[in-house]
């Protein structure tokens, strides 16, 4: 099959790993990190550069996908061992127009501004109880 970029398909794959595969690839390869077969930082690198692929990939694809999807005309989709559903997410409702509301917010607004400023004052006075997590952080080169 020719796509018009010029790239020649020549192999179609179908097959969406299920999560009982995935979490038994995960296994694996922690297992050939525990084992020594891997080194964990190499694995940490590749993971975080998948994560990255991935995230740019869907976000691309999106609107490629809802497309897609809106052509079977049904909200419910079952297609390559997976349920797909056309749904509305991050809905946000605009509750400016009411006067109460808007005295809330500004109250909540006041507050939140006050407890910021007490927080700051706290830290510098070492008044505050500290905790964090240990991460290790990967920059991939650009």
């Amino acid at each position: 099959m020719n796509k018009p970029n010029g790239i020649v398909l020549t192999e179609k794959i179908t097959h969406v790993p299920s999560k009982t595969e995935c979490a038994e690839a995960s296994v694996k390869m922690v297992k050939r990190v525990e084992d020594g077969y891997m080194n964990p930082l190499l694995a940490y690198a590749q993971l975080t550069a998948l994560e990255e692929m991935i995230k740019a990939s869907k976000e691309r694809i999106k609107e490629s996908a809802l497309d897609e999807a809106e052509r079977y005309g049904t909200k419910t989709i079952a297609a390559y061992g997976c349920e797909f559903q056309v749904k509305e997410a991050g809905v946000k409702y605009d509750y400016s127009d009411n006067a109460h509301w808007r005295d809330l917010k500004e109250a909540v607004d006041l507050a939140t501004a006050e407890l910021k400023g007490h927080e700051t004052t706290l830290k510098k006075m070492g008044m505050c109880a500290k905790s964090a997590t240990t991460v290790v952080s990967v920059s991939l080169a650009k």
